[in-house]
C-alpha cells in the first residue's frame, strides 16, 4: 500500500452542489502528530499495514460500519479521513447571497462541526447530533454528508500534544483528491 506525500500537500472538496467548500492543508511529514504508541498497540485495525514513520502519523483513512456511520452515510460503510482541526478551512456561501465567491462566509473550524448556531441560520451548514457527543454536519441544499466530531472524552485526547481532530467524508473530497496516491482508507 502506498503512503501520503511526505511534503505538504493540499486536499479539497465539499458538498455536491459546492455551497460548501473546504480546503485541507497538510504539512509535512515531520509537522504532523504521531499517532500515540499505545493506540497502535491496542487497535489492531490501526497496524493492518505495516507501521513506518508515514503511517504511524495522522491523517489517518478510516472506513466505519458502526450502525450511526453506516445509517447516515446510506451506506454499508463509511469512509473518513481524520486530522486536526487547524487544518481544515471551511468556506459557506450564505443562503442571501447573489455573489457566491465574493460573499462567502469562512468561520472557525470548530464552528463549522459543532453546528454554530449563527452559521446554520444563514448559510446551508446543516448539523445534527446521533448522539449525546457525536456531532454531524451535511449539506442542508443538496445533503451531502460532511462531518464527525465526537466532543466527549475519548482515548486519543487523553494524551499530551494530541490536537482536537475530527472526521471529513472522503467521499466529500474532489476527484483531484480522492484520486491522491496513498488516501487509500486502512483502518476500521
Amino acid at each position: 500500500m502506498s503512503s501520503l506525500p511526505l511534503n505538504p500537500f493540499t486536499i479539497t472538496g465539499g458538498c455536491f452542489g459546492t455551497v460548501i467548500t473546504y480546503t485541507l492543508s497538510i504539512p509535512s511529514l515531520s509537522d504532523r502528530p504521531k499517532i500515540p504508541e499505545i493506540l497502535l498497540k491496542n487497535n489492531r485495525n490501526l497496524t493492518l499495514d505495516a507501521q513506518n514513520e508515514i503511517t504511524a502519523r495522522l491523517p489517518i483513512t478510516q472506513l466505519d460500519h458502526c450502525n450511526s456511520c453506516r445509517r447516515t452515510a446510506g451506506a454499508i460503510v463509511q469512509c473518513w479521513f481524520v486530522f486536526p482541526q487547524s487544518w481544515m478551512q471551511f468556506s459557506l456561501l450564505p443562503k442571501e447571497s447573489s455573489e457566491p465567491e465574493i460573499k462567502r462566509v469562512k468561520p472557525q473550524t470548530v464552528d463549522v462541526i459543532k453546528g454554530d448556531e449563527k452559521l446554520l441560520d444563514n448559510t446551508y451548514l446543516s448539523h445534527f447530533r446521533s448522539s449525546e457527543f457525536a456531532h454531524r454536519t451535511f449539506c442542508g441544499r443538496c445533503g451531502t454528508n460532511l462531518t464527525f466530531h465526537f466532543s466527549g472524552k475519548s482515548k486519543v485526547q487523553c494524551f499530551e500534544d494530541w490536537p482536537p481532530i475530527f472526521d471529513v467524508a472522503v467521499g466529500s473530497m474532489d476527484q483531484e483528491s480522492v484520486e491522491l496516491e496513498g488516501l487509500r482508507p486502512r483502518t476500521q
